[in-house]
């Protein structure tokens, strides 16, 4: 964060602009190649995320069957719904800090950085409890069999206990991208997916957990995931560094209000998986959980590289718009 300080000191606002981008062009910073530099490492990212649960659907598949499977296909909308919880700070959380490293103001950046962390514990607290009513709610919704209800409740177990520590681990990703550090982003994206799948086959294929089994080797990779974020991040960086700040109910404000958009887009998603899942049920059975499953992992393979460019540019993005330099933003949002 110190190097993209003094890199930003020489920016300032429109009319310093143009005498600033004679010294310093755009393109020896955060320009095509700095997107192309955060690309890589965030399409093994995604993938590595967004494959968690499918990962979990063939452990659970060939282990316990495709009942198994059709559980962990008919709680996915439901989990989206938690993770739209989630972006709400995540998002908001990276827009801010962005934006005031743009303005290059280290009061500013200290008080949103406290601000982060202290929210960041309070949505993890709120969202495990708030969790367990919601999800069990809609389980209930579904009106499942009794046998197809267990399963599916049992393997919501899990994840419901991954959730704070999947809450802690997106804010961190965002900050970790604001700082460049994407190697290390990629790496700790890696050690949870291949920690999920081992987990995955050692609780259920070898311990005979069933479903839950995969719930919980997704809570535990999880878990351990935000162990290493978090030791990463107050070893390597200064984002916890906050001196003297105070918590600033305006930028909490800000915060959230700037995380609302995506989060709204994803309970759009949410809905419309859910009526699929609903419908998918009521034509097929639970054959249908089975047909969503496969359906998802074609569509998380297709979604892969749009969702990485829209992770890459949102950081840059905010360095620039904090720092008023307005053909910076035009340019990345063109590359984009």
């Amino acid at each position: 964060m110190k190097n993209i300080l003094a890199k930003l000191q020489r920016f300032g606002g429109d009319e310093a602009n143009s005498e600033v981008e004679k010294k310093y062009p755009l393109d020896e910073m955060f320009t095509f190649a700095k997107l192309l530099e955060y690309l890589p490492p965030l399409i093994v990212t995604n993938i590595s995320t967004l494959l968690l649960v499918t990962v979990d659907g063939i452990v659970a598949g060939n282990f316990v069957g495709d009942d198994a499977l059709s559980a962990i296909s008919i709680f996915a909308p439901i989990e989206t719904l938690i993770g739209a919880i989630t972006v709400v700070l995540s998002t908001g959380a990276s827009a801010v800090l962005s934006n005031r490293i743009g303005e290059v103001d280290a009061d500013r950046i200290m008080q949103a950085k406290k601000t982060v962390k202290y929210l960041s514990v309070l949505f993890a607290l709120f969202l495990s409890i708030i969790q367990i009513p919601i999800v069990f709610f809609l389980i209930a919704s579904y009106h499942l069999t009794d046998d197809m209800y267990e399963l599916t409740r049992a393997y919501a177990t899990g994840i419901m206990i991954s959730t704070p520590f999947g809450l802690i681990s997106t804010i961190a990703v965002y900050q970790m991208q604001i700082m460049g550090k994407m190697k290390a982003l990629m790496k700790l994206a890696l050690m949870e997916g291949i920690l999920n799948l081992i987990l995955d086959i050692f609780f259920t294929g070898v311990l005979h957990l069933g479903v839950a089994g995969t719930g919980y080797g997704t809570a535990l990779a999880c878990a351990i995931r935000c162990i290493v974020t978090m030791a990463y991040l107050y070893i390597g960086t200064d984002i916890f560094k906050t001196g003297n700040a105070r918590i600033s109910l305006e930028d909490a404000w800000e915060i959230i209000t700037k995380g609302l958009p995506d989060a709204s887009s994803m309970l759009v998603t949410v809905l419309q998986n859910y009526i699929m899942v609903r419908i998918l049920l009521s034509s097929f059975g639970p054959d249908g959980g089975v047909i969503k499953g496969v359906c998802s992992f074609c569509y998380t393979l297709t979604n892969v590289l749009m969702s990485s460019v829209q992770g890459a540019v949102r950081p840059i993005i905010g360095l620039f718009n904090g720092a008023e330099n307005r053909k910076g933003v035009r340019g990345l949002m063109r590359w984009a």
